[in-house]
Formats: C-alpha cells, sequence, structure tokens
C-alpha cells in the first residue's frame, strides 16, 4: 500500500502529471463542496470545434457530491472545465 504522503508527492503536486477521478473526489470529500467538471470530446467528426456547421462539441459532463452534501440536497456551485493536465473554473454570465 501506498500512504497518503506518497500518493500526493507522485501523482498529485508534480506539474505536467494528469488528474484523476480520485484527486476530484479527494477534493470534494476534504471539503464538503459539490463539483461539477465538464470535458469537451474532442473525438468526434467534428473534433474540438465541432463539426464546422454551428454545432457545439460534444461535452460530457461529471458531478462529484460529497454523501454529507448529497442528505443536504446541495448542488454543485463550482463547475470547472477539464483540459488535459488541469482544470479551468467556469464563471456564470452575469
Amino acid at each position: 500500500p501506498v500512504s497518503v504522503d506518497a500518493f500526493c508527492e507522485r501523482y498529485v503536486q508534480p506539474m505536467a502529471e494528469e488528474s484523476d477521478n480520485i484527486h476530484i473526489v479527494a477534493l470534494t470529500d476534504a471539503l464538503q463542496l459539490p463539483v461539477t467538471v465538464v470535458c469537451l470530446d474532442r473525438s468526434g467528426a467534428g473534433g474540438f470545434m465541432g463539426a464546422g456547421d454551428g454545432s457545439d462539441p460534444d461535452t460530457n459532463m461529471h458531478t462529484f457530491v460529497p454523501e454529507a452534501c448529497a442528505a443536504a440536497g446541495q448542488q454543485p456551485q463550482v463547475h470547472v472545465l477539464y483540459r488535459p493536465g488541469h482544470y479551468d473554473i467556469l464563471y456564470k454570465r452575469p
């Protein structure tokens, strides 16, 4: 078994290391904060920018809600866009 410190040193702290669901689950559980992760699908026929016909690229949304937050009915207030290597915070239009 790998210790938490060793895991963080190897997979969480280094730059240019891919993040994975386990990091988001750990973050949401530690902060008791629901988060929605939006991933753009670049593998479709239209590629990253869509098919060129005005259509949007495919998106996948994943919601991470800690058990205590789910029991309280809390919905995610934090939304992030996953891009390879990092996350960008998404802000609602004013």
